[in-house]
């Protein structure tokens, strides 16, 4: 169906190792950008849109950008921006495709906006008016310019979320982590098979076009031969309607030659007699040229007619075998859907667990805040002791400390 490989929405073709930096660019790429998908060529997109926007009618973001992603040059060099205490752009911190990060700068700018984990020299920033936008030490920085008088600064503040919502895989068990990587493969599996399958299938709209031309051809091909059936009919009446009138004749003939047997008008007689004859004898010449002329048109007709049913086999084949690949092409598109479901429930399942998680973390920072030193030091010799806790674990240990 797609010429070029089509990109998953943008969440699932990038990541981020860093957790940090991960809640910085989450804060300056929005949700449209992480679930839209990427097309490379125009055929594509319009293929896309066709199919999942018109035919199923769902409201899915798909992009295509012309511009290659070594075109994209920041505005500021990267020695320069380390200089200033950034940590890089946000582009160097993305592992994803190369189409995918260059619909990323194309949308967002992520080739222009620098990132730090720490804090920057805002002031020289903001008064130098260096970049457009920023982010450090978990705040979100927006300077706009005026276009009139003085052409002062004006910053916008907003903070970082502390959560990371799509980017970041940190955290994630292993178990989520393979069947996200197990539906990914068995996603692009399918998309492999199906792509197999409608090619097979437009090599049989082919053949089928051509046994249709030639079923048509044939079909051509009996009209003239039931027109010339109609032909011979009528040569064959007009043939019957002669050989009557030969019989008439005849009659006539065996009349004068009786009369000429008793001597009346003999010389008018035999003079009639050998015109009759030569009659006779033309008649006969045209009946036999008009057997021969329908024989022949009997024989290619039955051939046409028998060469008409095989082919029709033929076609009732290849009919058969395009209903079957449009019936497993059917039942393809329905696993990708079952197997996007799965993937749903699975990440839904994780944002559960996530946010269970992080509830735990705020109590056991509560109760933490409560404990004298050597009580947190304690609490440490035992988690040193014990290794990897659980969250049913962190569950029972905050259920005791409540009671206590």
């Amino acid at each position: 169906m797609f010429k070029q490989h089509v990109f998953a929405p943008v969440c699932l073709e990038a990541s981020v190792a860093n957790p940090q930096v991960a809640l910085m660019i989450e804060a300056i790429v929005p949700v449209s950008t992480l679930k839209m998908f990427v097309t490379q060529c125009d055929e594509d997109y319009h293929t896309f849109t066709r199919e999942v926007n018109d035919r199923q009618r769902l409201r899915v973001d798909v992009v295509r950008f012309n511009r290659p992603l070594d075109s994209f040059r920041p505005q500021m060099s990267q020695s320069d921006v380390r200089a200033l205490g950034f940590d890089g752009y946000a582009l160097e911190f993305i592992d994803a495709p190369a189409p995918v990060l260059a619909a990323m700068c194309s949308r967002d700018k992520v080739h222009e906006i620098p990132i730090a984990v720490g804090k920057v020299n805002n002031e020289r920033i903001e008064s130098e008016k260096l970049f457009k936008e920023y982010v450090s030490d978990g705040t979100r920085f927006i300077i706009t310019v005026g276009r009139y008088g003085s052409r002062s600064a004006t910053v916008m503040t907003t903070r970082v979320r502390s959560d990371i919502r799509l980017l970041s895989s940190e955290g994630e068990s292993d178990e989520v982590r393979a069947t996200r990587d197990r539906l990914r493969q068995e996603i692009d599996d399918i998309r492999s098979k199906l792509d197999e399958n409608e090619g097979k299938q437009r090599k049989l709209s082919v053949r089928e076009q051509k046994v249709r031309d030639g079923h048509r051809n044939i079909e051509a091909r009996e009209e003239e031969l039931r027109i010339e059936r109609q032909r011979i009919s009528k040569e064959v009446a007009t043939w019957e309607r002669q050989k009557v009138h030969i019989e008439t004749r005849r009659a006539q003939l065996s009349s004068m030659v009786s009369e000429e047997q008793r001597g009346e008008d003999g010389g008018r007689v035999q003079a009639e007699r050998q015109k009759i004859e030569q009659q006779l004898r033309d008649n006969a010449q045209e009946r036999a040229e008009a057997i021969a002329e329908i024989a022949d048109s009997l024989t290619t007709m039955t051939d046409l007619v028998h060469r008409l049913a095989l082919v029709g086999l033929g076609g009732q084949s290849e009919a058969r075998q395009l209903a079957e690949l449009k019936a497993e092409a059917s039942r393809q598109r329905e696993a990708i859907i079952e197997a996007q479901k799965l993937y749903e429930q699975a990440e839904s399942s994780y944002n559960l667990a996530k946010a269970k998680a992080k509830q735990c973390l705020e109590e056991t920072r509560k109760l933490t805040d409560a404990m004298t030193d050597d009580e947190r030091q304690a609490v440490r010799d035992e988690q040193a002791r014990r290794g990897r806790v659980t969250l049913e674990d962190l569950e029972i240990e905050l259920s005791t400390c409540r009671q206590r």
